[in-house]
């Protein structure tokens, strides 16, 4: 099976690029999705946490008290660190399982949507890797709009792959600094190209 990787920054619309894929019929993994079922209460990658900061990260309900722990996190990379070393095993032999399955029946391509599609090592299992790039400012009025702080922001954009990095390491970078329409033709024109290349 053909698995195409798609990330980017946070706030740069890579969520959007992949939600228009899946309008299309494509089948898409969300690591992200994978990560939040991992770290679901008694899940494997719940007790890693648990084990690594013990129980002032969870709620009274004992589920993971995810705003807290992204706080901490992104405000010390040594703890950034060892929480990566611990999940990204468990979250990348979960996505192997979810595309086995979706190979299993019958899917000859699907797009793997991660942030740190890079950092996890996770481009190894992809034919190619789009980057959805959005400029610096934008992302900052998107973050706001979602509720964080402009120093909480700023800090999970600096935890990340340096942009330049990234597009030397991507096989296409998709813009994204104008209207949902018109990354969602440019993200349409590239699923072409893509399909095109296969035959």
């Amino acid at each position: 099976m053909r698995v195409l990787g798609l990330t980017g920054g946070i706030g740069s619309g890579k969520s959007t690029a992949a939600a228009v894929l899946a309008g299309m019929g494509v089948p898409v993994v969300d690591a992200d999705q994978v990560a939040r079922r991992l770290q679901q209460r008694g899940a494997p990658g719940w007790r890693r946490v648990r084990e690594l900061f013990g129980w002032p990260v969870l709620r009274a309900d004992g589920e993971l008290d995810r705003p807290r722990l992204a706080r901490w996190i992104f405000t010390d990379p040594q703890q950034r660190a060892r929480l990566d070393a611990a999940l990204h095993p468990l979250i990348g032999a979960a996505i192997r399982e979810d595309l086995q399955e979706l190979e299993a029946h019958g899917a000859d391509t699907a797009v793997l949507v991660a942030p740190l599609l890079f950092e996890s090592g996770l481009d190894r299992l992809c034919r190619q890797v789009w980057v959805v790039e959005a400029p610096f400012a934008l992302i900052l009025e998107r973050l706001r709009a979602r509720g964080l702080a402009e120093a909480d922001a700023r800090a999970r954009m600096a935890a990340q792959m340096a942009p330049a990095e990234r597009r030397r390491r991507a096989q296409l970078v998709i813009p994204n600094g104008g209207s949902r329409e018109e990354l969602a033709a440019r993200v349409q024109a590239a699923w072409q190209r893509f399909q095109e290349d296969a035959r």
